[in-house]
């Protein structure tokens, strides 16, 4: 499946107490992101999935903008696969909300012993449900135009299953 998600670049080092200002603090900018990922079935507990990355086969996230932790209540972010568009103005409708799922990633890393460090991508959910991976362009971009994309082609011998883009 691929999701269309906002990310966190991270640019400092967090606590494992960090409140939900330190973690504000700590957010260089939101991008959006390309997840690919496998979500055939349900999670056991967040600790293993975050340990063993078992949803991720590969992520493209848009460049720092280092604008900050941003509000992305009301935030349109548009959606393009081939010939299917998705409009989204409420961001946190499916995942519900982003510093929330931040400060839960913060608990879940530093239990595994890292924690989040300055230079770290988080993704912090999806805008729409996660979609079939078939051939096309996916594209995710915020209305001040910054945005990320991927073409999704046929793999052959020894080739991955997913081109980057823009």
């Amino acid at each position: 499946m691929v999701e269309p998600e906002i990310a966190a670049w991270i640019g400092g080092d967090t606590s494992a107490n960090a409140s939900s200002d330190d973690l504000t603090s700590a957010v260089s900018s939101l991008a959006p992101a390309i997840e690919v990922a496998d979500v055939t079935f349900a999670p056991e507990d967040s600790v293993t999935v975050v340990r063993e990355n078992i949803y991720q086969y590969g992520w493209t996230v848009a460049d720092d903008d280092e604008s900050g932790w941003t509000e992305v209540r009301g935030r349109r972010i548009n959606i393009t696969y081939g010939g299917e568009q998705w409009s989204q103005d409420d961001p946190e409708s499916m995942t519900g909300s982003l510093m929330e799922g931040l400060v839960q990633c913060n608990v879940v890393a530093h239990r595994l012993g890292r924690g989040i460090l300055a230079g770290d991508v988080v993704l912090l959910g999806s805008v729409i449900p996660p979609q079939p991976i078939r051939e096309g362009m996916f594209d995710i971009h915020f209305l001040d135009g910054r945005g990320v994309s991927a073409m999704f082609t046929r793999s052959g011998a020894g080739q991955g299953p997913i081109e980057e883009g823009s």
